[in-house]
């Protein structure tokens, strides 16, 4: 594992996507910074970066996993590891890591926009500072679910547009969905709370509880769910990886 990890890291930094989602994330808090109505939420939500977050991740990391179909290196890569377990596993841990990166990125950067869209308004309080903290841990256990997701995805229908497409569908849309199908469906809403788009809400709720009015879940309940999906979509997506032609 540790080889696969030194090959898939090596491969990740030279490939540039990285570097680009790092370019672009400011430059989409700034446009958050300038779009948002100004309020202590902006700062606990660090000028949208979840959602930049979840959307890089998701088309930097389909990307790392399809150009290796695309360019056949695939092939080489299989041949010369022992275990097809340990690529799958070495490419998804270098792009967690990734958004680890991310996360940390955007926490300076919103403490430098801090200051230029908000002045003095809304200091660092000790109470300010822990729901920050709070939404990275979200973003974190969002992006697990996202990764896995898009590498399942990518697995299953092999286009990465597609996957980017579906990626921006649960993204900006997948709560509002969820709220849709629950509330069309109301006498099976203790079942369709489960849904996949309902774990949208673990990137808002863990420090905004009003959320839970619309997700219907409690936050154990909805890291439980995200967790359990992201085990599953690891799983078939692993599975899938395993079988696929090369």
């Amino acid at each position: 594992m540790k080889t696969n990890l030194r090959i898939e890291l090596y491969k990740f930094i030279h490939q540039k996507n990285g570097l680009w989602g790092l370019l672009v994330l400011p430059l989409l808090m700034i446009y958050s910074g300038q779009t948002t109505r100004l309020s202590s939420q902006l700062i606990t939500f660090e000028f949208g970066a979840p959602q930049w977050i979840t959307l890089i991740l998701i088309a930097v990391g389909s990307a790392f996993l399809s150009m290796e179909y695309r360019y056949r290196t695939i092939v080489p890569l299989v041949y010369k590891s022992t275990s097809k377990r340990a690529i799958y596993g070495a490419k998804l841990i270098v792009i967690l890591g990734y958004g680890l990166l991310l996360t940390v990125v955007s926490a300076l950067i919103t403490m430098i926009l801090k200051p230029i869209f908000t002045g003095d308004r809304y200091p660092w309080t000790p109470q300010l500072v822990q729901t920050v903290l709070i939404n990275n841990t979200s973003t974190l256990l969002y992006s697990f679910f996202l990764i896995t997701l898009a590498f399942m995805l990518l697995m299953v229908i092999q286009v990465n547009a597609a996957v980017i497409g579906i990626g921006l569908i649960i993204v900006f849309w997948g709560a509002s969905l969820s709220v849709a199908i629950i509330k069309t469906f109301s006498s099976l809403a203790g079942i369709l709370k489960w849904n996949p788009f309902n774990m949208v809400f673990v990137t808002q709720q863990l420090s905004s509880p009003a959320y839970a009015d619309l997700s219907l879940l409690t936050n154990s309940q909805l890291v439980l769910g995200t967790l359990v999906y992201s085990i599953i979509f690891l799983i078939i997506g692993y599975h899938q990886f395993k079988v696929r032609a090369i």
